[in-house]
């Protein structure tokens, strides 16, 4: 319905979607995008701003802030959202949510030093909230201040749900900065993301070690073709090229 212009149609059909499935975030974020088409901004906001706090998964959590963002540019309203979002943290320091929706407005404006005082502030007196130590990580990590950043997903990763890969990347990424490598790469070994680990292997160069792990990963899984071909690149930057065609052979048998 949405691509085709019926918008009407679509945001009945979605709503709809939501009385049946409510906690589904993709349903939620489906609905939002139907609303701001729609031009019901407000109603909009408010369905982003119950996924970028309830939904389970973190990734749906981001992708909620960041069309947040994208629609309070697009209305002229960002500015405004970080001065209410301010006055609430202000008033009551005990808020859960308007300090870290405040973090990820300035995180995204590069306000990093200003957002990271209000976070911080909200901190001493919510030291345990996870989103608000999540934001301080990700302003750190934008100042470059690798110590805190360190710090803070040491103290992220001792949550009982913990998104371990996420926070593993972090602290890798803090240690080799702080030019501990190897300790980085003992830390990388850990995690089980291959995404994650792709990145931090191509951020550094690391192409011997991403070799390594890809062939840990195909001796755990031989039919993982993803990781016969990320091994195959890694091969080719190091001038294995025989290798590297045998691993796609491979692959495909």
């Amino acid at each position: 319905f949405m691509e085709i212009q019926r918008v009407q149609e679509g945001l009945e059909a979605f709503q709809q979607a939501v009385r049946l499935r409510a906690n589904d975030p993709d349903i939620q974020l489906r609905l939002a995008e139907a609303l701001r088409q729609a031009g019901r901004v407000e109603e909009a906001e408010t369905q982003l701003i119950a996924v970028a706090k309830s939904a389970l998964d973190s990734r749906d959590r981001e992708q909620a802030r960041s069309r947040l963002f994208d629609m309070y540019g697009e209305q002229g309203m960002i500015e405004k959202r970080i001065d209410e979002l301010r006055a609430r943290s202000e008033e009551n320091p005990y808020d859960v949510d308007a300090p870290q929706l405040l973090g990820d407005l300035f995180m995204r404006t590069g306000d990093y030093a200003l957002g990271l005082e209000m976070v911080d502030k909200s901190l001493a007196f919510q030291p345990r909230n996870r989103e608000l130590l999540t934001r301080r990580a990700e302003l750190e990590e934008a100042l470059e201040d690798w110590d805190k950043v360190l710090e803070v997903h040491r103290e992220l990763i001792k949550f009982p749900d913990a998104d371990r890969d996420t926070h593993l990347a972090g602290i890798g990424q803090a240690q080799y900065e702080l030019g501990n490598a190897q300790e980085a790469k003992e830390t990388f070994k850990q995690i089980r993301d291959r995404g994650k680990v792709s990145k931090l292997y191509q951020k550094y160069e690391l192409h011997d070690e991403a070799i390594e792990y890809y062939q840990r990963a195909i001796a755990r899984n031989p039919a993982d073709v993803k990781s016969y071909v990320s091994l195959a690149q890694d091969l080719v930057k190091r001038n294995r090229k025989a290798e590297a065609v045998a691993a796609l052979e491979k692959a495909l048998t």
